[in-house]
């Protein structure tokens, strides 16, 4: 008998464990907001405006960018001569259509990535992926030969960036 109940409690113990194990990755599960947000607000005030300044030149027209304001300050935009930059909060993210975002980070060995994209940031989306480094205070950012990043929710539609 008591044989029989020590075997039951191991197979429950180890029941519970293989469930918790299966399913820990989901519950903890960060926003892209929350993992911008944790990043160290200095590393994010020279990224943010780096990555933007590659990625948009001064025009001879205006132009509006709009930008998914997903763990983005607004101090941290740069000024660019003819580009606006529009934060889109995620309540009107939905009535808006695409916007550019950035799109998550995470460690990769002794460095970070994260992304930069055009599209829905909750759907079909298309980006670029860059890698840094912090070090003190100097941030040591590069972009990687084809290296990209795609997402979909199956609409067909073409959601490359606008000209």
């Amino acid at each position: 008998m008591r044989r029989k109940f020590h075997q039951f409690n191991a197979f429950k113990i180890l029941s519970a464990l293989v469930l918790f194990f299966c399913f820990a990755p989901f519950s903890f599960a960060q926003t892209d907001a929350e993992l911008l947000a944790s990043l160290p607000q200095d590393a994010m005030r020279q990224i943010v405006p780096r990555i933007l300044k590659w990625y948009f030149k001064p025009r001879s027209a205006p132009k509006q960018i709009r930008l998914a304001a997903r763990g983005i300050k607004r101090e941290w935009l740069p000024e660019i001569r003819n580009i606006e930059f529009v934060l889109v909060s995620d309540e009107e993210l939905g009535q808006t259509g695409n916007v550019f975002f950035f799109k998550y980070y995470e460690p990769v060995k002794d460095r970070y990535e994260i992304g930069f994209a055009y599209g829905e940031p909750d759907c079909s989306s298309t980006g670029d992926i860059w890698y840094f480094r912090v070090s003190e205070r100097k941030v040591r950012l590069w972009r990687p030969e084809n290296m990209g990043f795609g997402s979909g929710c199956g609409s067909g539609e073409d959601y490359g960036p606008p000209n």
